[in-house]
């Protein structure tokens, strides 16, 4: 099918209704097509170059595919600070009250794919006013620097996604600043238990406000289970303040075993979501999450995990290494990090927390960090055992290094 311009509609400016309405006809099939599902729908795209990646989504790993630090286990969110379930994904909650959890999950009707499950574990089921359950994601400022954000241009956004949810009723949906003290709130409705829906949100961004643009964070997207008055405002205007919601909340806390699902988490520039969820290759997203957090384990291995694969190691056949005292160690991250990171070293033969690494054989552990930290790498280890590294020592570790926002 030929994919005609406007212009040929009605060619010298003039109306001909003989010859145009089948111009015209050609070029709202073609439209249609564009907007349909079929193959093809995608084979048109694909001619056009819809559909192609342009990075309009600025949410990392939107669809769950990653998930570096847990490898699908459930996360469990207790506490106020912020825990990450699938990379870049965190979620909060009220200490002493409610817990959730969050796992990345296969998508059973997408196969390859995964979507993001949200599971009650203790109900809240009376939620207090400085109660509040979310999960959400921090942008970094590099990303949302050309949405002018804080100025007159701001530009609108719209956040799309597919839910699936046991609990009906309103939820709350916010961007809000690092200083959490800028906050817009925008809601969306589950029609339907237990039943796919997809959402578009539009959110106004703010004219004035603090709002950081280069590797800290430049804005906050959050979703919210439930939330007392303390954070409740009004829909769709910027308020000063750390909100979340609006007084219509729905309380998914409120019983143990209910489930929510997302999918296909995306925010781009305008008032309109794209029909296609910009699918970004695996090996590209991979690279997007290790800007803010690497790990010298296998993908599917949990750091901590006894495990060889891909270790570290180092030797030093003419030096005892004293306490406090360091062995140059040459280590490059798979990216460059947002910043220099906090880097946790792990034993790779005995695993368990963090801390420690492989001295001398399988079955001696001695306390060790990493020092001279850079966003590429770091090059030394230094030794806190409290005890020398006898000449002919050898190490054997993992490392995770952490740059989140």
């Amino acid at each position: 099918m030929a994919f005609p311009l406007i212009a040929d509609l009605f060619p010298g400016g003039s109306l001909a209704p003989a010859t145009s309405k089948s111009k015209f006809q050609d070029w709202l099939s073609a439209t249609l097509l564009l907007l349909g599902d079929g193959a093809s729908t995608k084979n048109a795209r694909a001619a056009l170059g819809v559909g192609a990646i342009n990075f309009r989504n600025r949410l990392v790993n939107g669809g769950f595919g990653i998930d570096q630090a847990n490898a699908g286990a459930a996360v469990s969110i207790s506490t106020t600070t912020r825990t990450y379930g699938p990379d870049q994904w965190y979620a909060a909650g009220t200490a002493a009250a409610g817990v959730f959890t969050l796992t990345r999950q296969a998508d059973a009707v997408r196969p390859g794919k995964f979507r993001l499950k949200v599971s009650v574990t203790t109900a809240d089921a009376s939620i207090a006013a400085g109660d509040r359950y979310y999960f959400g994601q921090a942008i970094e400022g590099n990303d949302v620097a050309d949405w002018n954000l804080g100025t007159s241009i701001a530009e609108a956004v719209t956040v799309s996604f597919e839910i699936e949810s046991e609990v009906t009723g309103t939820y709350g949906i916010r961007v809000t600043n690092a200083a959490l003290n800028r906050s817009y709130v925008g809601t969306f409705a589950v029609s339907a238990a237990n039943t796919r829906e997809t959402k578009h949100v539009t959110l106004t961004l703010d004219n004035t406000g603090t709002w950081a643009i280069g590797t800290n964070v430049g804005m906050h997207v959050d979703i919210c289970l439930a939330a007392g008055a303390t954070y409740q405002t009004t829909a769709g205007a910027w308020a000063a303040g750390n909100f979340h919601t609006t007084s219509g909340q729905t309380n998914f806390m409120a019983t143990i075993g209910n489930d929510m699902y997302f999918a296909d988490m995306q925010i781009e520039t305008g008032s309109i979501a794209a029909r296609v969820v910009e699918n970004v290759p695996y090996a590209l997203e991979l690279a997007r999450c290790q800007r803010f957090y690497a790990k010298s384990y296998n993908q599917g291995v949990v750091p901590g995990a006894v495990s060889r694969l891909g270790e570290l190691s180092f030797a030093s056949t003419t030096t005892v290494l004293s306490a406090g005292t360091t062995n140059n160690f040459c280590v490059r991250f798979p990216a460059a990090m947002r910043t220099a990171p906090t880097v946790s070293l792990y034993d790779s033969i005995n695993g368990g927390s963090a801390g420690n690494i492989a001295v001398g054989g399988v079955s001696s552990a001695a306390s060790a960090t990493a020092s001279q930290l850079g966003e590429c790498g770091f090059g030394a280890i230094t030794n806190n055992s409290g005890g020398s590294w006898t000449a002919t020592f050898s190490g054997n570790l993992h490392y995770v290094a952490n740059a989140r926002l």
